[in-house]
């Protein structure tokens, strides 16, 4: 951590900080939430925190999964290839916004339940 400039730990703390990440995510309307809901693949959450996660280090991992990309691509596997991406950091506002997700998610099913007749 002593490595990293004082800006980029400041940045990182305030990205794992649970109250403005909260205030962030509550701040956020329903169609917003559901418009990142559309447009995001589901990934699972790594225990990584953005501390220390430079430009270098994402361009490294982007290196990374284009190779996985291309090796999938090259092997002559009959089933369908799956290709997991390097974990990325995860900030505190986005652990919030995946919560507010499930309970929108969670809402949702038990409206279309109810409207079905279940």
């Amino acid at each position: 951590m002593s490595g990293l400039g004082p800006h980029t730990r400041f940045k990182s703390a305030t990205t794992q900080d649970p109250e403005i990440a909260a205030q962030m995510v509550n701040s956020m309307t329903e169609d917003e939430i559901r418009g990142i809901m559309d447009s995001e693949e589901k990934a699972e959450a790594a225990d990584l925190t953005p501390e220390g996660h430079t430009l270098v280090v994402e361009k490294l991992n982007q290196v990374i999964d284009k190779i996985g990309i291309l090796t999938l691509t090259m092997s002559m596997s009959s089933k369908k290839p799956k290709f997991e991406p390097v974990p990325r950091p995860v900030t505190e506002t986005r652990r919030k916004l995946n919560e507010r997700i499930a309970e929108i998610t969670e809402r949702d099913q038990k409206d279309f339940s109810k409207s079905i007749g279940f």
